[in-house]
């Protein structure tokens, strides 16, 4: 397994298609397929549904993207520190944002006009991060280990029904 093999993982999972995947890597969509193929023999696992010309990431298809897009992710931080110039400003923010809201745009456009000098990597994901270490701000509902936590906002959660008894009843049992 190596570096390529990995990436075109990730582009053939990202993009749900291996003739996409070929085109962005500039390859043949033969030599991206039989990289997949040789992939899943290497780790004796398949990693993808096939039906017809569709390919779909599968469940240990889905779990071995999640680490495989953390350790590329984190292997471009580190190739970037060491190239990096010596101005922290030019440093990126790696984001995570673990909850959807319609806040995140605003966190976002706050944190480019507050640092607009540093280029911001935002990842998305529904459960946490194998490795946490490698994000510089983590938005959540819980509270991150070894990470200062700040509440930066309170929501109303409402309930609505179509008829009240059975919505009284609710509240009342």
């Amino acid at each position: 397994m190596n570096l390529t093999t990995l990436k075109y993982f990730i582009s053939v999972a990202s993009l749900g298609s291996i003739t996409e995947a070929a085109k962005e890597a500039y390859v043949s969509q033969s030599a991206v397929s039989k990289t997949i193929k040789q992939l899943e023999e290497e780790i004796d696992v398949k990693l993808f549904d096939r039906e017809g010309r569709t390919i779909k990431l599968n469940q240990q298809g889905k779990l071995f993207y999640s680490y495989v897009s953390d350790s590329l992710n984190l292997l471009d931080r580190g190739i970037k520190a060491v190239q990096g110039s010596k101005n922290i400003d030019q440093s990126p923010l790696n984001v995570l944002f673990t909850v959807a809201s319609p806040l995140i745009s605003k966190i976002i456009l706050r944190m480019q006009e507050v640092l607009p000098n540093i280029s911001l990597n935002i990842h998305q994901k529904n459960i946490f991060a194998k490795d946490l270490e490698q994000f510089d701000f983590i938005i959540s509902t819980t509270k991150i280990p070894n990470f200062n936590s700040i509440p930066i906002t309170t929501e109303e959660l409402l309930i609505g029904a179509k008829k009240e008894a059975f919505l009284t009843g609710i509240l009342l049992s």
